[in-house]
């Protein structure tokens, strides 16, 4: 539930936003064209045959990540196997979770970057993300994709998997400071150190309480 501040905040947002021109509005997204060169967005290698209309498109590199173990707790650090993308592709089998990472190192300053799936991906039946295609501004790293599949597919190292793209940002930008701030290859959850020890100390050590998780800031 949104709080007083933040609902105001909203209404104000939302009050710029119908104040905007219907060719302001158009610019939401950042053109293609303008990612190169763009003075608050780095990606690296940069190769304009991977440039879209509104997007960019970024490749998949070679190591994939797999957890190992039966089950996975929220609040542990599960345990994880890498593996290769051979030459001749690797077949992804469905009911398994496959957590690559793009090639690209893309850095970004006062935008909002978000990544997609390609069309051409998807029509294979590939998901590259699980809810979690929205980044955060000012974030610097590669990107870990959430990979599934529907039914047995082979994916290729240097495959353009995916697009990222840009919107502005409405109001004052803060640095991203986050646990993936860096990150270098799939890497996979760190949601277990919000239990070390913040969240036990909210919830008085009884994670498992429902009653308690009401309370918990997970932000």
């Amino acid at each position: 539930m949104l709080s007083g501040s933040e609902i105001v905040k909203a209404m104000k947002t939302q009050r710029l936003w119908e104040t905007l021109s219907d060719s302001a509005r158009k610019v939401m997204v950042i053109d293609g064209k303008s990612l190169k060169p763009h003075p608050r967005i780095a990606i690296k290698p940069f190769n304009d045959l991977q440039l879209n209309p509104n997007s960019y498109n970024l490749r998949l590199s070679n190591k994939l990540l797999i957890y190992t173990g039966d089950e996975l707790d929220m609040a542990k650090d599960n345990p994880t196997e890498e593996i290769q993308i051979p030459p001749e592709g690797l077949v992804l089998e469905p009911g398994q979770l496959y957590l690559g990472a793009t090639i690209e190192h893309t850095e970004t300053y006062n935008l909002v970057p978000f990544i997609e799936g390609r069309s051409s991906v998807a029509r294979l039946g590939l998901s590259i993300h699980l809810t979690a295609g929205f980044g955060e501004s000012n974030f610097q790293g590669t990107w870990t994709l959430e990979m599934t599949v529907v039914h047995p597919l082979r994916v290729y190292a240097g495959v353009e998997l995916c697009q990222i793209g840009y919107s502005p940002l409405v109001g004052n930008s803060t640095d991203y400071k986050g646990k993936y701030q860096g990150q270098t290859g799939p890497k996979s959850s760190q949601l277990w150190e919000e239990f070390q020890p913040r969240v036990h100390e909210v919830l008085g050590g009884a994670v498992g309480d429902p009653s308690k998780l009401a309370e918990a800031d997970f932000r």
